[in-house]
């Protein structure tokens, strides 16, 4: 498995993800990828690289390692949550990685060929 904190320096370069909040964060991520950690909250005041972080770059991460996985992005509402699926939607076209369905490819809902994808839905919606 491609380290997160590699993955991440590749995808995004000019941000720092070598803050020790971030860096803890990512190693959290990662061990929750092998299985060892079954659930995980993550908490941090605003602006501190958590959306960023853990809702746009980590679903194309696991996304990558499992293009079968099936992805449910939530936020405080459908238009916050729009706008984080388009980024995490780009992301995942700019990697070059994966296969696309021709029938479910929203913005909100997306889906790979192998099965996988991503559904973003805001509090109170579908």
């Amino acid at each position: 498995m491609n380290s997160l904190s590699d993955w991440l320096r590749e995808v995004s370069p000019t941000f720092r993800w070598d803050w020790a909040h971030l860096v803890y964060i990512q190693e959290r991520l990662e061990a929750q990828a092998r299985g060892d950690v079954a659930n995980l909250m993550v908490l941090c005041p605003p602006q501190h690289g958590k959306s960023e972080l853990v809702t746009v770059r980590y679903p194309v991460w696991r996304l990558e390692l499992d293009p079968r996985l099936r992805v449910i992005v939530s936020a405080y509402n459908q238009t916050y949550v729009d706008k984080l699926a388009r980024k995490i939607r780009r992301i995942a076209i700019a990697r070059g990685k994966f296969r696309f369905a021709s029938d479910r490819n929203a913005a909100s809902e997306w889906e790979l060929v192998d099965g996988g994808g991503l559904l973003a839905v805001g509090i109170g919606g579908g």
